[in-house]
């Protein structure tokens, strides 16, 4: 939020980082709540589970990395049956849609 400290924020602006943002640790949603340290009413955005000061991550950056780790993990598999022996069935198309609806 232009470098302000995410303990001193207005309702406006936790609303905008929890919406965009997730905890960078866990990549859970975040919540805000009232400064109580703050002379001045402030507040502060913070993760449930990992607490405060652990740093956010837009949810567009968390949604690029999902579908990278998806498409690692898919060629991890193939090439570990591949390396185990292990050979993928052949895929008729045909036969699996005839066989969901058949008429």
């Amino acid at each position: 939020m232009n470098g302000k400290p995410y303990n001193q924020l207005e309702i406006s602006e936790c609303d905008k980082l929890i919406r965009n943002c997730v905890c960078s640790q866990c990549w859970g949603s975040l919540m805000y709540g009232l400064n109580k340290e703050s002379e001045i009413k402030y507040y502060k955005v913070y993760c449930p589970k990992c607490g405060e000061d652990l740093g956010f991550v837009s949810r567009s950056y968390i949604e690029q990395k999902r579908g990278e780790s998806h498409s690692e993990a898919m060629e991890a598999a193939k090439n570990i049956g591949g390396l185990l022996g292990i050979k993928e069935k052949e895929f008729d198309r045909d036969k699996t849609i005839r066989m969901l609806w058949p008429k």
